[in-house]
């Protein structure tokens, strides 16, 4: 019988090379292994936004998942969409302000004038083309997104909104707009990826979950040595 005494080392107590080893290790197996989680806070934040605008966000039938659509590869194609239906929201400019988020205010405002040109009672149906393929919504490439729009005299009309864009009928203007929101949420998926990934959250995760590591970085379990 013998006895082996083996030091274990906090995250924090790591040299630096060791430190890499350990995220390493938490990034592969542990967090690696989350799915999506990440992404909850995000897709969360954005119902709630869709709610304020008047859209309606609703289950593909296929998935049976709601129709929040991303791609995150860190690649040319990288971006986001939904579907649902759109109308008009009373109390919807309010409601964005309180997010605090410049964006989603201007696009709020921008969907409340165009509402205004138009009795209030522009409707529209928010689809993708195809979420296999290419969903990315930048540079005002918005060829994937269908847009169904029903409201008084729309055909044919040009429209200026709030902040002074012009578009040459209403159908372009909601499509780039709801190609914007597209883009804002994208934007909130990066970041809330990027958070996930970082040192502040590896160093926090280590300390919540009481992980021990061996001087060379690597994960220490007990009756493991």
């Amino acid at each position: 019988m013998r006895t082996i005494e083996t030091k274990v080392y906090a995250y924090s107590e790591l040299s630096e090379k060791a430190q890499k080893v350990a995220k390493n290790w938490l990034c592969e197996d542990v967090l690696g292994n989350d799915d999506d989680c990440w992404n909850d806070p995000a897709i969360d934040t954005f119902k709630q936004v869709s709610a304020a605008l008047g859209i309606e966000l609703f289950d593909d039938e296929k998935t049976g998942r709601e129709s929040v659509h991303y791609r995150l590869n860190f690649m040319s194609d990288d971006g986001a969409f939904f579907t649902g239906d759109y109308s008009y929201k009373a109390g919807s400019v309010g409601a964005i302000q309180k997010f605090n988020d410049g964006e989603l205010t201007r696009i709020a405002k921008d969907l409340y004038s165009l509402q205004c040109q138009f009795g209030r009672e522009l409707t529209a149906e928010i689809r993708v083309v195809d979420v296999g393929t290419i969903i990315t919504m930048g540079d005002d490439e918005y060829e994937n997104l269908i847009m169904k729009v029903k409201g008084q005299s729309t055909f044919g009309k040009s429209v200026t909104v709030h902040s002074g864009r012009s578009y040459g009928n209403v159908e372009s203007a909601l499509k780039v707009l709801m190609g914007d929101l597209a883009n804002w949420l994208f934007e909130q998926i990066r970041e809330a990826n990027h958070y996930y990934y970082s040192e502040e959250n590896t160093v926090i995760l280590m300390e919540l979950n009481g992980y021990e590591f061996l001087a060379d970085g690597r994960v220490f379990w007990e009756g493991s040595q």
